[in-house]
């Protein structure tokens, strides 16, 4: 098995609903965020993907909500911003920004997105082939 990563990060304020304190006040956090794509083999190049390709859609989608109110992301409606929310919607965004690249990697098994809201504290979301097939909308 082969992983590669790519990262990012971007500001965002977000509360969170409910009696929580600090929390559920209007706050602003830099998110780190890394993607790691694990895949069964190399191309002929001796490539597992695209890095570049992956480093433009995670850019393209972090700059996106930079500077954002997260609650107010139709995406969040009825959700917590919780941190492991945030990675679900990002892991959801690159995915669609993936589905209308060029090349789309054909061979992996499973993509992981990591969301850290501080140097101590993240969370991920992992997804593996059906639910890559169903982001990918193969």
């Amino acid at each position: 098995m082969f992983r590669v990563g790519v990262g990012g990060n971007y500001t965002a304020r977000h509360f969170l609903i409910g009696d929580f304190g600090e929390e559920s006040t209007p706050h602003e956090h830099r998110y780190d965020v890394r993607w790691i794509l694990e895949t069964g083999k190399l191309d002929e190049n001796g490539f597992s993907v695209d890095i570049a390709l992956l480093e433009s859609i995670i850019e393209t989608c972090l700059d996106r909500y930079d500077g954002v109110l997260m609650n107010d992301l139709p995406w969040f409606k009825g959700k917590q911003p919780s941190v492991e929310n945030t990675a679900m919607f990002l892991t959801e965004e690159i995915f669609s920004r993936l589905q209308n690249a060029e090349t789309v990697p054909g061979n992996l098994l499973s993509s992981e997105l990591q969301v850290f809201e501080s140097p101590t504290s993240w969370a991920s979301y992992r997804i593996d082939g059906e639910g890559i097939a169903q982001l990918l909308r193969l």
